[in-house]
């Protein structure tokens, strides 16, 4: 037997189950790191750290959605319990992505 068959594999399923509360904290600082970069000039790094935040983003809501539809009661004991604050994340890591296209001086999201 090889070393690498004898690795568990680690499915969508088992990384979503195990997804922390608090996954979308690397959305939210990507995307103000992504800041700093816009105001110096530097557009196309600035751009490319806000895609990986906006792919980071999309990925962690299907992780999210699947771990409330598939397994809510883990979910549910994290919202209720001491992690709870850490969904916080979610609603700053949202606002980050809504605001920084006000650094390109658009409203316009970067995909339109």
């Amino acid at each position: 037997m090889s070393p690498e068959s004898s690795r568990p594999t680690r499915t969508w399923s088992r990384a979503a189950e195990d997804l922390s509360p608090g996954a979308f904290a690397f959305v939210m600082a990507t995307g103000i790191v992504s800041t700093a970069p816009a105001e110096h000039g530097a557009s196309a790094s600035s751009t490319a750290l806000l895609w990986i935040a906006i792919a980071g983003y999309a990925v962690l809501w299907a992780g999210y959605l699947w771990r409330m539809v598939f397994r809510w009661e883990r979910f549910r004991t994290d919202l209720a319990g001491p992690r709870g604050f850490a969904f916080l994340t979610l609603v700053a890591a949202s606002d980050v992505l809504a605001g920084r296209p006000a650094l390109d001086r658009t409203t316009a999201p970067p995909w339109h």
